[in-house]
This record gives C-alpha cells, sequence and structure tokens, in this order.
C-alpha cells in the first residue's frame, strides 16, 4: 500500500485527489502523491507530475521541471510521457530547443506503444511536412488508424 511505498497505490491516491474520486479535489496533495508515486519507481506518474507542472495544477507553472519529468517518464517507456515530450519538443517548451525531429522520433516511439495521440501528432507532422518530407498520403493513413481508434483528428479523415 501507499504506507508501505507502493508507488501504484500512491498513484492511486494521487489521482483520487486530482479528480475528487471520494475525497475532496485537492491538486496540491495531487501532486505531492504523484511525484511519491514517480519517486517510487511508478513510471506513470511522471507524466501526471510533468502535466501538473506543464499547467500549474497543484505545483508552481514550471516549465522546465514539466519537461524534467516527461523525459523521466519516456526514457522509463511511458507512451504519454513520449508523446507530450515530443510536443515540447515541437514547439520549444521549457526551454527546449525547437526539435521537429526529436518531436518526430518521440511521437513514433509513442505511437509504436499504442498512443493514438501520437499517431494523430505524426499525422500532423506528414501533412504539414514537420521534421519529415511532407507526404499526404501517409498522413491520410495515419489520420484514419488514430480516427478508427477514436482520435477527433483522426474521424475527419
Amino acid at each position: 500500500d501507499a504506507k508501505a511505498g507502493d508507488g501504484r497505490a500512491m498513484y492511486g491516491i494521487g489521482s483520487m485527489y486530482d479528480h475528487g474520486w471520494g475525497v475532496t479535489k485537492d491538486l496540491k496533495a495531487a501532486a505531492v502523491w504523484y511525484r511519491r508515486s514517480a519517486d517510487a519507481g511508478y513510471i506513470a506518474a511522471w507524466f501526471a507530475i510533468g502535466n501538473m507542472y506543464s499547467c500549474g495544477d497543484g505545483v508552481a507553472r514550471d516549465l522546465a521541471e514539466a519537461v524534467a519529468c516527461l523525459r523521466k517518464g519516456a526514457q522509463a517507456g511511458d507512451k504519454d510521457a513520449m508523446r507530450d515530450l515530443g510536443v515540447c519538443y515541437a514547439n520549444g517548451f521549457g526551454g527546449l530547443a525547437k526539435d521537429p525531429a526529436r518531436a518526430l522520433a518521440w511521437y513514433q516511439k509513442a505511437a509504436i506503444r499504442g498512443c493514438v495521440k501520437a499517431m494523430s501528432n505524426l499525422a500532423f507532422c506528414y501533412w504539414d511536412g514537420d521534421g519529415v518530407p511532407r507526404d499526404l498520403k501517409k498522413a491520410a493513413l495515419l489520420f484514419e488508424r488514430a480516427g478508427k481508434r477514436g482520435d477527433s483528428n483522426g474521424m475527419f479523415f
């Protein structure tokens, strides 16, 4: 359990506070529990705490810390952290230089692991020629695949 240092249990408590499930919603408490969970080795918590830093939810907004958390999650294999780290590279967030090629690489890694939003991000890269040569056929195929898996961007193709 959480008191014994179980990262998954800590993450669950963080989620409860984050969403107000069975407790009063408390984003500061959620951030504390997500950080404890991440520090205990629960990989998905890096994505959660990274997003809190990105938005300033329960913590002071700090894009550099958001990127650091997302990088830890991405390097540990979390598909959502991979996608969001790609977004950071695509936009030059958190002190990162804008790097479409790195963004593309993280989107690809996340998509391979089943992240539908990353598939949509990849489609936009091919649509716009951002980090890759423009390829509308590949973009359409990726949008279609993402749409079949419930991504709203892909549903228009």
